[in-house]
């Protein structure tokens, strides 16, 4: 019953909600990392939204996006300063704030990618602009 016990603790450490914390302790080469693989997901997150905008039928759509992915952003990089409030380390806390802000953009990606069917082109929720 303790093993149990110990181990389900052991999960809550390593699994956290956002993985941040452990998982720069638990797995040195993530950190190393880190960094580059969030500017590549930075990088593919602006690539889907420009396509997602691109798709947009009316302006007042695009301003909506707009205005979420800048209000999206500001929350995630505020939720990356919190979790960082956890180490007293600097090195600790930008390894901290880096896979948080990582973490966030994978998921942030898959959200907008689930926007578009196999095609390429959006789920019909919103009235599209024909292709030409």
């Amino acid at each position: 019953m303790k093993g149990d016990a110990a181990f389900f603790c052991f999960l809550l450490i390593t699994c956290g909600s956002s993985g941040f914390a452990q998982e720069s302790v638990a797995r040195p080469s993530t950190r190393h990392h880190a960094k580059h693989d969030l500017e590549r997901a930075d990088a593919r997150l602006n690539e889907i939204y420009k396509h997602l905008r691109s798709r947009m039928y009316t302006e007042g759509q695009r301003d909506h996006l707009r205005s979420t992915e800048r209000a999206w952003l500001k929350f995630r990089d505020a939720s990356a300063e919190f979790e960082a409030t956890f180490y007293s380390d600097d090195s600790q806390k930008t390894e901290a704030r880096t896979i948080s802000m990582l973490t966030m953009t994978e998921r942030r990606i898959v959200e907008l990618q689930y926007l578009f069917n196999t095609k390429g082109e959006l789920i019909p929720l919103l009235p599209l602009r024909p292709n030409p």
